[in-house]
């Protein structure tokens, strides 16, 4: 072992920043001490301290690189992780420039800290030079500034690949993408369009180490292959910023990582891009418009159920609202005046405790991410009460059974009827390729399947299977848009359930949900499989699809 005071901190200051960074170092517990000189043979070593010798299978080439860049040679020592932290800590001091009384010189000039409230007279308090940080350290960035994906050449193999899964996963439109083990290597998978695609495997080694890699960017303890973790990695490729949202778990075979995509809501992302059934549309829209209740969007987990209360969010937001969410995780950034938190489970944080802290700070519009249990669902009925507007989501197939979970949750009937707007259920279908599908009328059995009537000419996918895919690539005949999936994007199926007085009826009496959407319908509701089918005539999608997600069952 050797001694920390053998090492000038200044000098080492000087190799970390023309080698590496600083946090570069931290991160991957290495530090450089000093440059040995050989007079017998006339070269130049950079000694290396690294508090695993383990980790240069992966970070060893890297710093070889680097170190010949500058035209030394490399040798490497072992140092205890404790001992690099602290010759970093040493270096870190000697560059940075601390102000132990950030407030003196405004105290100094007043006489009393309390003057500070007698000359706050609104926005005239601050000065523009107020919010100007030209001074911050590049290292005290470091934690929060982005990732870059673009190539680089001092970059190891294991660090291009994994950024190269990454960049696929921004290019390709996936939403989430598993890097999982099988018995003698690793597949990776995304998920396009609800449904998982396998595009590539890679040996089992190589699967451990891009794992390890990723795991680092997202600031995970990535020598431990078994326990739950999670965490975030924000980078940005070719200008665009993203943010991946990673978690692992030990299985039998091996790790598993699974990596998604939180979205940048876009402008494009209304109401009316994706309710195509202009009454449910617009009575929905009129709801949301109100004040204050509760309004639930419900579905199953997939169907697209963060995106639609992203419209609405933005829909909704403006200078005169103040609107704030709480979410495990964030999936979508909102923009806006929309502030988002999300939860911290580590420090026991819950839906019902934020939803309080939002409502005594006043704010008009709350989006709670889940009403999944009594306390929730309670706590939301009774924040509308007091005058806000709340959106939270439900996992249930529509939505009757939305409210039958409510009542299941022994939530008083007057409660709901009191507070409980209506409920936006949705489903999501793949659309078929209008470049490679073919059209046909349907048969007698289609027709009763779908309720359309016998004969409606209707779309089919052809759908190909990986071989007859590659076939098609080969001769060039790949059809451009879907690749031969047969299908390309997604279009959701929506029935809305508003609460009027029969409703109201059938709540008090805690029917059973086939008795609350027989009341629905008797109002007018238009049900899921019915806008699906509606889909169908229009050519946005096919019978396949509305057996995959309904079932080949008849309704009569």
């Amino acid at each position: 072992m050797l001694e920390q005071g053998n090492y000038s901190y200044a000098t080492v200051r000087e190799l970390v920043d023309e080698y590496f960074s600083l946090q570069w170092c931290r991160e991957n517990i290495v530090v450089p001490i000093g440059i040995d000189f050989n007079k017998n043979i006339g070269t130049e070593k950079l000694t290396v301290a690294i508090g695993n010798l383990a980790f240069l299978a992966t970070i060893g080439d890297f710093i070889k690189y680097r170190a010949e860049a500058g035209g030394l040679e490399c040798q490497f020592i072992e140092l205890a992780p404790n001992t690099i932290e602290d010759i970093l800590d040493h270096a870190a001091r000697e560059k940075r420039i601390r102000n132990n009384n950030p407030f003196g010189d405004h105290i100094a000039k007043n006489g009393d800290p309390k003057q500070i409230d007698d000359d706050a007279t609104g926005l005239n308090f601050f000065d523009h030079d107020d919010f100007q940080f030209d001074d911050i350290e590049s290292d005290q960035l470091a934690d929060i500034l982005p990732i870059d994906l673009s190539s680089d050449p001092s970059e190891s193999k294991v660090e291009h690949s994994a950024k190269k899964i990454l960049i696929y996963m921004h290019h390709s439109g996936t939403s989430d993408l598993v890097i999982e083990p099988g018995v003698d290597e690793y597949r990776l998978r995304t998920r396009h369009d609800g449904l998982m695609q396998h595009p590539i495997s890679m040996s089992h080694a190589a699967g451990v180490h891009v794992i390890a890699c990723i795991k680092k960017m997202a600031t995970m303890d990535h020598l431990d292959q078994f326990s739950f973790q999670k965490g975030t990695i924000n980078c940005t490729h070719q200008g665009h910023r993203m943010t991946l949202l990673c978690s692992t778990i030990g299985a039998k075979k091996g790790e598993i990582l699974i990596v998604k995509k939180i979205r940048i809501a876009s402008k494009k992302l209304t109401l009316n891009s994706l309710i195509t059934n202009n009454q449910i549309c617009n009575d929905f829209r009129s709801m949301i418009n109100q004040g204050n209740g509760v309004i639930m969007i419900a579905g199953p987990r997939g169907a697209g159920k963060s995106t639609t209360l992203a419209a609405v969010l933005q829909d909704i937001d403006s200078d005169e609202r103040r609107t704030v969410t709480a979410e495990d995780p964030i999936t979508y950034d909102l923009g806006g005046h929309i502030q988002q938190v999300s939860i911290d489970r580590s420090k026991g944080q819950t839906y019902a405790e934020l939803l309080s802290h939002f409502v005594e700070q006043d704010a008009d519009t709350i989006f709670i991410g889940e009403a999944l249990d009594p306390d929730t669902a309670a706590s939301c009925l009774a924040a509308a009460e007091k005058g806000h507007l709340i959106f939270t989501t439900l996992h249930t197939s529509n939505a009757a059974c939305a409210i039958k979970r409510l009542i299941d949750m022994r939530i008083p009937s007057h409660k709901i009827n009191a507070s409980l707007r209506g409920v936006l259920a949705q489903q999501l279908l793949r659309k078929v390729c209008p470049e490679c599908s073919s059209e046909r009328p349907i048969n007698e059995q289609e027709a009763q399947l779908t309720t359309l009537p016998t004969g409606t000419i209707v779309r089919f996918a052809r759908a190909l299977n990986r071989e007859e895919q590659q076939q098609r690539k080969d001769s060039g005949t790949l059809c451009a848009l879907c690749h031969g999936r047969g299908y390309h994007g997604r279009i959701a199926a929506y029935e809305f359930l508003q609460i009027n007085p029969s409703m109201m009826e059938v709540i008090n009496a805690s029917k059973s949900a086939i008795k609350i959407q027989e009341e629905a319908i008797k109002n007018g509701m238009t049900t899921l499989r019915s806008h699906s089918s509606e889909l169908i005539r229009q050519k946005l999608t096919t019978i396949s699809e509305f057996t995959r997600i309904y079932g080949a069952q008849i309704y009569n």
